[in-house]
């Protein structure tokens, strides 16, 4: 079982296949965060800190969003606001 991103990434890289990769899943991640939603606000979790991390390991691939919400057209270009916003400060914490 591989029970930290370090280790899973230790994987992927003695792997080295480009079909092997490395899937982090924020809900799981960390024990607080309790029910899938859209990220919305800023102290619903340490998004910068999460993602200076990946800014941190060069990672430069996609990234998705799985959550319930009851009115996607209003949740989803905010939380889509809301996470580039939280890329671009998290750019400048890297800095």
């Amino acid at each position: 079982m591989i029970n930290t991103t370090a280790e899973g990434l230790r994987w992927i890289e003695a792997v080295g296949h480009p079909s092997f990769e490395l899937m982090v899943d924020l809900y799981t991640w960390p024990r607080k965060v309790r029910t899938r939603v859209f990220p919305l606000r800023a102290d619903e979790y340490d998004y910068c800190g999460f993602l200076s991390a990946l800014r941190r390991i060069r990672y430069n691939a996609l990234m998705s969003i799985e959550a319930k919400t009851d009115n996607l057209a209003v949740e989803g270009p905010k939380a889509i606001a809301f996470v580039r916003a939280a890329c671009a400060a998290a750019g400048e914490q890297g800095r």
